[in-house]
């Protein structure tokens, strides 16, 4: 199973117990709360706190360079976030069906590492052109955003029950 980690609340229901998948990306600190296969960040301030592991890839943006930091040179990432970079990475790392956790769009600005970004309020996680270049990614591909609420973004979403079903049925 491929995941991909956004920061939202709800990701939080996953950290501890889902079991290490094939492919996992994850954004920010994602490590501080569960090993995954790729960081992306597209900030340069959350970039500069990350502690670099060795088994674990980092990827951002040509704006972002930074040592041991991959760069992403697709054109469409422009202007994004970390959570359309993790998403880009999974796809061209991966072949089938992609998960994200944590994409609580339209729900709320929260994010779970709120506290470590260093500004004191909440900003909005993504907009129009974000939607619409995820759509652009994604196209032809099966990915599908797990929560239980209805969430803004033009991907599929699937109940945490129908996940579970799916990381039981593999």
């Amino acid at each position: 199973m491929n995941l991909v980690w956004f920061n939202g609340e709800s990701a939080e229901l996953f950290h501890k117990w889902l079991p290490p998948q094939n492919l996992e990306v994850g954004t920010n600190f994602i490590q501080e709360k569960r090993p995954v296969h790729v960081v992306c960040a597209y900030d340069i301030p959350i970039i500069k706190q990350i502690k670099l592991d060795p088994t674990t890839e980092y990827y951002t943006r040509p704006d972002g360079q930074y040592p041991g930091w991959k760069v992403l040179t697709d054109l469409r990432l422009g202007g994004t976030n970390s959570g359309m970079l993790a998403v880009y990475v999974a796809l061209q790392k991966s072949s089938g069906p992609i998960y994200i956790l944590g994409c609580d769009w339209g729900l709320n600005d929260q994010s779970i590492f709120d506290q470590r970004y260093g500004h004191t309020q909440t900003k909005i996680k993504y907009n129009n052109g974000m939607k619409r270049t995820l759509k652009s990614i994604c196209q032809n591909r099966l990915v599908y955003v797990i929560n239980n609420n209805k969430v803004d973004t033009p991907l599929p979403v699937m109940s945490v029950d129908n996940f579970l079903f799916q990381i039981h049925n593999k």
